[in-house]
Order: C-alpha cells, then structure tokens, then sequence
C-alpha cells in the first residue's frame, strides 16, 4: 500500500488513481494517460479544452505555482500573478475526441488537422519560427565557438587573420539573439493552430 496515490471523494471514499482516468477539482480538470511513446501513465492537466485538448503534465502547474508564492513571499505580486498565468514549459500534449494523447510537435498537430487550411497554415508558420530558432542558434554557436578557437590561436602566437575572428565573434551575436526574441513564437501560433481548428469545429 506504500507509495499508492489515492484520490479521495467526497471527504469519505478513496479511489487508486490508476482506476481514474478523468477526474475534476477546483484547480481543473484532468486525465489520466499514457502519451504516446511514454512507458508509463502520468496525470496531466487541461490547459485548452475544445475537440483538440491541450495538456500539460501535473507537476508543471505545482512549479509555477510555487514560483509564484516564492515570488509573492519576495514582495513582488505582479511577477507571481504573471508567473502562475505562464505558458506551460517543457512537455505539452494534445488529444483529439478525447482520443489517444500525443506529444505536442508539427508532425503529430499536422496530422490531427489535416482536414482545417486555416489551422495547418498557422502550424506551418509556427514550425517555421522553430525552424529559424534552431539554424540561428546552430550557426551562431559555430560562429562564437570558430572565433573563439581562432582567439586562443592568437594568443598561441598562430599567425590568423584577426578581422576574420573579430568578425566572426561579432556575426555571432545576433544570431544568438534571434532565439530569445523569437522564443515565444512557436508555441502562440500553435495555440493559434488549435483555437482555430476548434473554433471551425463548432461552426
């Protein structure tokens, strides 16, 4: 019995939580599943109800939560209001029809939506944000780390053309910078994808 998490119902029962595959209190509602390619269940939470359900797991909700206590305690209620209203960070998953729980990605959402123009064109501008994200990060990382091996060259003595790494160095630091302007993009024009497709479901 040790270890078991119970849900209990109406001050008095209590009910396994692997015999409990949706259930709802004040902090939302939730399901019990398995993601694909998960090898275990885990609780998830409902972030975007509609035909297509946005979920995140349990646990991210207690992080931003205890975020914003800690930052509340700290003497900054704006930061811990914006804190708990936060996207959810690190894994999201979807589930059409209450069907079987997917990872978040372009390939898993494209194939859910196929049969909405309007939303896979916004999914198709989200993957290209992700696309642009990882070339910028990629290249500039390769920039910074070729300019700073041609540094350590120099100060070897090694005879390098000293524009070159300084130009290098410098080319870096946009393309570092394009990632962390553009953090944000994907994930809203994904959530764009799916208010539109369920928004056009219901019509």
């Amino acid at each position: 019995m040790l270890g078991r998490s119970y849900l209990l119902v109406d001050g008095q029962s209590r009910l396994a939580l692997t015999e409990v595959s949706f259930y709802e209190n004040e902090t939302g509602y939730y399901r019990r599943a398995r993601p694909r390619g998960n090898l275990r269940e885990v609780t998830l939470r409902q972030v975007l109800p509609g035909r297509l359900s946005v979920y995140e797991p349990r646990t991210s909700l207690y992080r931003r939560l205890a975020m914003g206590s800690a930052l509340l305690a700290m003497g900054s209620p704006w930061a811990a209001a914006t804190s708990a209203a936060l996207p959810p960070r690190g894994p999201v998953y979807f589930a059409k029809d209450d069907g079987p729980v997917f990872a978040l990605t372009h390939g898993n959402l494209s194939r859910a939506i196929h049969d909405s123009p309007g939303a896979l064109t916004m999914e198709a501008r989200a993957r290209r944000y992700e696309v642009a994200n990882t070339a910028s990060s990629v290249l500039g990382m390769g920039l910074l780390v070729g300019g700073l091996v041609r540094t350590i060259g120099h100060l070897g003595g090694a005879n390098l053309n000293g524009d070159l790494t300084l130009g290098m160095m410098g080319a870096s630091v946009p393309l570092l910078l394009v990632p962390l302007i553009l953090k944000n993009k994907p994930a809203k024009h994904r959530r764009q994808a799916i208010e539109l497709y369920n928004y056009a479901q219901r019509q």
